[in-house]
């Protein structure tokens, strides 16, 4: 039994909490870190609110990372693109095309290398996507565990997915970290922090899930009018001459 169970008062899930807030209405509702930031003041008021999003990956798995990037002759390289081609919403994946022409842009711009990073569950869209590119691609999906995942990210110069757990882990390493969007609001939860860049459809949230037949769990992707030019023209936009681009 948990004595102190603090959350938002949604739906019946307030019966099962000991103190409860809220939630905002639409239009009115924060990022998540700033929402679940928030329900501190429900049981600690006086408690300092750190927004700063940080992970270091303990030293197993940075010796893991390196491994893996000096079996592939990264550290000798040029600039390192990781690309996350994977999600669990099949609504929110950009098309692999999309990600092969964004990765041969980066390769002829920086004579650099790409990494494909996900699960293992993800091994084949990843493999797709560097069948499709050719040369200068790696495929670490599956590599390592969520550990090694961030280690890998930390050391790549850009790292460019889905609206997914990879793209919050990439902008927990403070590498530049760009989220593409479709069908979900980016406003709740685009990649936090200074480094975190969003580029999303032209269609809002509502245009694109307010569709007969929508489900979350099976609608093929919904990211169709986001073009490979828009990602690249958002990245220059947003990092200038700093741009690896």
């Amino acid at each position: 039994w948990i004595p102190c169970r603090v959350g938002f008062a949604t739906d019946w899930r307030r019966l099962l909490l000991s103190a409860a807030s809220p939630y905002p209405k639409a239009g009115e509702r924060p990022h998540r870190v700033e929402s679940y930031l928030d329900l501190l003041d429900l049981v600690w008021q006086s408690a300092t609110k750190d927004r700063a999003l940080h992970f270091s990956p303990p030293s197993k798995a940075v010796s893991v990372a390196e491994r893996l990037w000096d079996e592939h002759g990264l550290s000798e390289s040029a600039p390192v693109l990781a690309l996350g081609p994977g999600s669990a919403q099949p609504a929110r994946r950009w098309f692999t095309d999309r990600f092969a022409k964004l990765a041969r842009r980066w390769i002829d711009t920086t004579n650099g290398m790409v990494v494909v990073i996900g699960s293992e569950s993800e091994r084949p869209v990843c493999t797709e996507l560097c069948r499709d590119v050719g040369d200068h691609t790696v495929n670490l999906a599956g590599a390592g565990d969520i550990a090694v995942a961030a280690a890998l990210l930390q050391s790549a110069d850009l790292f460019v997915g889905n609206d997914s757990g990879l793209m919050h882990l990439a902008a927990a390493t403070g590498r530049p970290t760009v989220g593409l969007f479709g069908p979900t609001r980016d406003v709740h939860y685009a990649p936090w922090g200074e480094n975190g860049l969003v580029v999303r459809t032209p269609e809002t949230v509502e245009e694109l899930i307010d569709r007969p037949g929508y489900d979350t769990r099976t609608t093929a992707t919904m990211m169709a009018n986001l073009t490979a030019e828009t990602v690249e023209a958002a990245i220059r936009n947003r990092w200038g001459t700093a741009s690896p681009l």
